[in-house]
């Protein structure tokens, strides 16, 4: 099992304020649950993936909170449960791949959504000797699908070199949120809010592409 590092209590960026203040309007419903499935065909060095994985999201902050809404002001402070790469043997399945999908279904449906609880979970579903499935869930108020495709990068740079390691405050939460609120409070906030308050005004509302589904 793996801890994370304690950090400070910090606010939340703009865009997490806008994600979980719309989470609370949509109550237990999974739509910010977001996940991501790769793929591994050929033989691989299980645990040198599994590593690959480990120290990869140990570096990744702001993956390791939860969300405190008792204040005045919501917070994150660090989440310092345990948590692990789950390793998950479906090759004796008869359909192995339909077990899996079945397998992440299941973790989606579970996700937490209150803040109070693990926002991620990442799981190595073996499906054989040469398959292999890394399932990725997050909840969009720690990471988006940027955030995702840097997790992947890293992940792979890792597993061909093992040895490889970011500097130390790479990937830190607290530089994020600083540069968030440094922006909100400069000029270049207030020139871009303008800009896009003048292109907006009059606009037709967006198309909805799927209806709202309970």
């Amino acid at each position: 099992m793996f801890r994370v590092v304690d950090t400070d209590t910090l606010p939340l960026t703009a865009a997490q304020s806008e994600v979980w203040t719309a989470q609370h309007l949509l109550g237990d419903r999974r739509d910010f649950v977001i996940t991501l499935l790769v793929e591994v065909t050929g033989v691989v060095d299980l645990a040198r993936v599994r590593d690959a994985v480990r120290t990869t999201l140990m570096d990744a902050e702001a993956l390791h909170v939860r969300r405190d809404f008792s204040g005045e002001h919501p917070v994150q402070r660090p989440d310092l449960r345990d948590w692990d790469v789950d390793v998950v043997d479906l090759s004796g399945d008869d359909d192995p791949v339909a077990a899996a999908h079945a397998w992440i279904a299941d973790d989606v449906a579970s996700a937490d959504v209150t803040g109070a609880g693990p926002l991620f979970r990442t799981a190595l579903l073996v499906l054989a000797d040469d398959h292999l499935f890394w399932h990725q869930r997050y909840h969009h108020g720690i990471v988006d699908g940027f955030g995702m495709s840097l997790i992947f990068n890293e992940v792979r740079a890792r597993y061909v070199d093992p040895t490889r390691r970011t500097a130390a405050d790479a990937w830190a939460l607290g530089p994020l949120v600083e540069s968030d609120r440094d922006y909100r409070s400069s000029p270049a906030f207030a020139v871009d809010k303008a800009f896009w308050t003048t292109q907006l005004i009059g606009a037709a509302e967006p198309p909805i592409l799927l209806p709202d589904v309970p």
